[in-house]
């Protein structure tokens, strides 16, 4: 996802910190409320599609530039999302694998 902040990236870090500058649809009224509802589907349990939603999730505009406030938001549906691409594994089996 392209940022707004100049030469930058939203990085794992600005996922983890909830400083990403998304959203959740529930915590606006108006056009983005109805923008990440029609795009992203429910809050909780959507059914689109892992690779559609990081697509649709991209297109959206941002509240916030990456890295510069809080707002709790998709960051963390978007860090699960990632590191189940990463692991190559169902987050919940990742979470429970035995690392140590």
């Amino acid at each position: 996802m392209r940022p707004s902040r100049p030469g930058g990236w939203i990085t794992f870090e600005d996922l983890l910190t909830h400083r990403a500058g998304l959203t959740y649809s529930e915590l606006h009224r108006g056009p983005i409320a109805a923008a990440y509802r029609e795009a992203l589907g429910a809050e909780m349990d959507s059914t689109v599609p892992a690779q559609e939603w990081i697509a649709r999730l991209a297109a959206l505009p941002l509240i916030d530039q990456p890295g510069r406030e809080f707002h709790y938001g998709k960051s963390t549906d978007l860090l699960g999302l990632l590191i189940e691409r990463i692991e190559g594994a169902p987050l919940g089996d990742v979470l429970e694998a035995p690392y140590f």
